[in-house]
């Protein structure tokens, strides 16, 4: 196998993007500040060195964090809940079954995402895509290359600003990483703020 070979499958189911009526539906009723993002929490993480998973040290502070997220909002998660190395499932699936916020869950899968959709749909999710286009918005786990919408928000790049990942170049991308919002969920109100004030291409064009 080569080093890529596990996430395969994942890369290329993810060049689909779902849309749907009723997702749309719901999402189109909820102002946009009512409209959640978080990503890449990575709550168990894989130490490369030590071969062994430990704990995120921020995980009481994401979780804490959720409070910002009232019970009648939208929460869109956009990939890699736990590092894939781990394989305690069972446990890890007791431990964040229903701690997510809002009455609407959205769960994008990410390359560490590898369990069934079952899985994520038991922690409490109400919709597991692996990209999903609405409005003039695609979300997505990786940056993609092509898309139908305005903007692409996607996860997957932590503190990286490289709009050239895979070959893919910067086009209308908007990443949201948790640690560059102080652990918090973000909503879309506050995105388009950072965008239309050009936080994220002032990040592309230091680079």
């Amino acid at each position: 196998m080569g080093l890529n070979d596990r996430y395969y499958g994942y890369n290329q189911v993810n060049k689909n993007i779902t849309s749907d009526i009723h997702v749309d539906d719901i999402l189109n009723r909820m102002p946009p500040e009512r409209i959640w993002f978080g990503t890449d929490y990575h709550f168990y993480k894989w130490d490369d060195k030590k071969k062994k998973i430990y704990k995120n040290p921020d995980y009481d502070k994401i979780i804490d964090n959720f409070k910002i997220v009232e019970k009648d909002d939208i929460f869109i998660f956009l990939g890699d809940l736990i590092d894939d190395e781990c394989q305690n499932y069972t446990e890890i699936k007791a431990e964040l079954t229903d701690i997510f916020p809002g009455y609407y869950k959205i769960f994008i899968l990410g390359n560490n995402d590898l369990q069934p959709e079952s899985y994520y749909y038991d922690l409490g999710f109400d919709e597991v895509f692996y990209a999903y286009q609405w409005y003039k918005f695609t979300f997505s786990h990786l940056p993609l290359a092509k898309f139908d919408t305005t903007y692409n928000i996607h996860g997957h790049m932590h503190e990286w600003w490289d709009y050239n990942y895979e070959g893919i170049t910067y086009n209308n991308h908007i990443k949201l990483y948790t640690k560059d919002f102080n652990n918090k969920p973000i909503n879309l109100r506050q995105v388009v703020d950072l965008w239309n004030k050009g936080y994220f291409s002032d990040h592309v064009n230091k680079k």
